[in-house]
């Protein structure tokens, strides 16, 4: 992500970070019981039975596949994320960081390894991705009150997934 210094440069990212936040703030992304959470869930499940080994070379090839993939990309080039909606490309990677972001989390935890930190430029964009989508969630008052209101928080706006 870029320093965002500027306020054109600020400007850019938020309407990047806007549209992401859309996709990510669907009403199916709340109900983990949805068949398209059931569906990733079997997914990964199927995956982790051929065993950690096979699951961490997949991915170190997808990882390679995919870095090779992006460099070749246009700029504004359009896809199809879900039910009809259209974006950007880099905004369905913002989606997909928060993702990363979350899940790496998730797997650590899951089997007792300490969490390890993702570059900052991620992590900031992971952040601004989510504060994002709880603006367009809950308005700005809303938010401000859960960053510095504790008292004031009455629907834990800060709460996005």
């Amino acid at each position: 992500m870029p320093a965002l210094t500027s306020p054109e440069v600020r400007a850019a990212f938020l309407d990047t970070a806007v549209v992401a936040c859309a996709v990510l703030a669907l009403p199916e992304a709340e109900d983990i019981a949805s068949p398209i959470h059931t569906a990733i869930r079997e997914r990964g499940e199927e995956q982790a039975a051929e065993g950690p080994e096979r699951v961490a070379a997949a991915a170190a090839q997808a990882c390679g596949r995919l870095r090779e993939r992006l460099a070749r990309e246009p700029a504004g080039r359009l896809v199809s994320v879900y039910r009809g909606v259209v974006i950007r490309l880099d905004e369905y990677l913002l989606t997909r960081l928060v993702e990363l972001a979350l899940h790496v989390d998730d797997l650590c935890v899951s089997v007792g390894v300490p969490t390890p930190e993702l570059p900052e430029a991620a992590r900031a964009a992971a952040i601004g991705t989510l504060v994002e989508v709880a603006r367009l969630r809950h308005g700005d008052t809303a938010v401000l009150n859960a960053l510095a209101r504790r008292e004031r928080d009455t629907g834990a706006a800060l709460r996005v997934m």
